[in-house]
């Protein structure tokens, strides 16, 4: 009899210890859904053990992080982990950086808007007023003009992604994040001395129901209010300088209409490369056409950015101009230092003494050989600037001769 009840408690405790081993297993692997965890991160009191989680937190507010590896001691020496804030992709946009465009998608870190502190065994985001996609890639970019598409904000409601991973990268949790305004809550009312002012003009007794005015065709149905859409338009390019480039045009317009623009710029300095339209929330695709005033497009039934692609116009190499005198004298000379091949330059000359002149001008290559032979008129010479440096001998001689 006592072997018997023995061997049940034996039973007993191995299936114990069998529940005890399948339930961890079950905790540590969300369910037998992936791999068993030997690392995790726990916020609020709450464990963190699913690879892909989501998690609201507050702005003007730090949130702090502790990281756990399963079968530690309390006394172990502590292993490293990883952390980092990467973008978490919606909908993909272009940004500009002093008039530079960048991807999000191409982002790698935006750690530094989250003031990350991390510790042995735990990390604190440090999460600023005010933060949204505009305020970190500032953060990210300081000291320059960050300009972000409006619609970027409604498109990615979890802007950002906070990745927590072990010392060798074997266990890695995602978790996006939306960062919001501080709620306020528990808010407590002394209801006895809450007073509510009465308009003298209010009547007292109860208001008697108003009759619904009628209108005067009521067969005539109702115009249904029709929304309006933003249009925004932005200046991109390999040049870092847009401060010349104006764009003028609609900035909001109802679906299907019409929509005309203008680009005004220096066309000796840029060229218009190409033009694109992002809808937002939509897989919709615009066209943009050019007539004689500029150009147009049909207006989707959302909110788009155009994005105007610039690049500096290539300019020809400049190639330097010297000059020298021989004879009776010197000479005064305006000329310019240098010039481009083909561009058209005018020297202006006279002699420095008012009894001599000058007679003729022979252009050469520095290497000394003739070019051309020229003769001054009314005290010009205007020469197309060939492929090389040249130089300009004014031969002086006196008036009479």
């Amino acid at each position: 009899m006592g072997k018997t009840v023995a061997k049940i408690i034996a039973y007993v405790l191995v299936a114990l210890v069998l529940v005890t081993v399948i339930g961890l297993i079950y905790k540590f692997t969300n369910g037998f859904n992936e791999d068993f965890k030997t690392f995790y991160v726990e916020y609020d009191g709450k464990q963190i053990l699913t690879a892909g989680s989501k998690l609201d937190l507050e702005m003007n507010s730090a949130h702090t992080f502790k990281v756990k590896y399963t079968f530690d001691k309390e006394d172990a020496e502590p292993k490293e982990y990883n952390v980092k804030i990467v973008p978490h992709i919606t909908k993909d946009f272009d940004y500009t950086v002093d008039g530079e465009r960048y991807i999000f998608s191409k982002v790698t870190d935006l750690t530094p808007a989250f003031d990350l502190k991390k510790e042995q065994t735990s990390f604190t985001l440090n999460i600023p007023d005010k933060l949204n996609i505009q305020k970190a890639l500032s953060i990210l970019h300081t000291g320059k003009t960050v300009i972000v598409p409006e619609q970027a904000e409604e498109s990615n409601p979890r802007p950002f992604r906070l990745v927590v991973s072990s010392y060798n990268e074997k266990v890695v949790y995602n978790i996006d994040l939306e960062v919001r305004e501080i709620t306020v809550t528990d808010i407590e009312l002394d209801k006895p001395n809450i007073v509510f002012p009465i308009n003298p003009d209010t009547p007292s007794e109860p208001d008697q129901p108003q009759t619904p005015e009628i209108p005067d065709n009521p067969e005539q149905p109702t115009t249904p209010t029709v929304s309006e859409h933003s249009i925004e338009y932005l200046s991109t390019g390999d040049a870092t300088d847009l401060s010349g480039i104006r764009v003028t045009g609609d900035k909001r317009a109802v679906k299907d209409t019409t929509v005309h623009f203008k680009v005004e710029y220096n066309a000796d300095e840029y060229e218009i490369t190409g033009m694109r339209v992002t809808v937002w929330n939509s897989n919709e695709t615009v066209t943009i056409e050019q007539d004689a005033d500029g150009y147009y497009f049909t207006m989707p039934n959302y909110n788009i950015t155009i994005w105007i692609t610039f690049e500096l116009v290539e300019q020809g190499e400049f190639y330097l101009i010297e000059y020298d005198t021989l004879g009776w004298g010197g000479a005064n000379v305006t000329c310019p230092a240098k010039a481009r091949e083909g561009e058209t330059v005018t020297l202006i000359a006279s002699a420095s003494e008012p009894e001599n002149r000058i007679s003729h001008v022979i252009m050469q290559d520095w290497d000394g050989e003739e070019i051309a032979d020229y003769e001054l008129t009314d005290g010009k010479l205007t020469f197309t600037m060939p492929a090389q440096n040249v130089s300009f001998m004014f031969y002086v001689v006196p008036l009479d001769m």
